[in-house]
């Protein structure tokens, strides 16, 4: 079995997520009009369905991740207060006013496409991914 490791790029924050393949969960992109590469790439690598939160938002026990661009305000701290993995294109680090609910366990930034990784299951660490 397979999952998806989403490293920090340079100067981001976090020690990296593990996201499941063929969940059924969205991948849920709030980056503005278009969705972002980044989450298409996450979206074809985890099987999964990508949405524009910009016209459609999930329930949040259905979306798998969420890519946002954001610099510091309320996006970088909303999900990850929700349990929610959060995938920031930016390198933005621990920022907005709900910085405290940000850690290195749901949050990674400055994420590109070249550094999704595609890895077996047994090459992950010891509990992860989560189911």
């Amino acid at each position: 079995m397979n999952t998806v490791l989403i490293p920090p790029g340079p100067g981001g924050y976090g020690k990296g997520l593990w996201l499941p393949v063929a969940s059924g969960k969205k991948v849920l992109s709030l980056t503005g009009r278009e969705i972002h590469p980044v989450a298409i790439e996450i979206g074809a690598l985890t099987e999964s369905e990508v949405v524009n939160g910009f016209s459609d938002i999930p329930p949040d026990n259905d979306i798998l991740c969420v890519v946002i661009n954001c610099a510091g305000s309320l996006r970088c701290g909303l999900y990850p207060q929700k349990g929610i993995p959060t995938i920031n294109v930016l390198p933005t680090w621990r920022a907005g006013p709900l910085a405290q609910f940000i850690s290195e366990d749901n949050y990674v930034s400055g994420v590109t496409i070249e550094q999704l990784v595609l890895v077996d299951t047994a090459e992950a660490p010891d509990g992860e991914p989560e189911p």
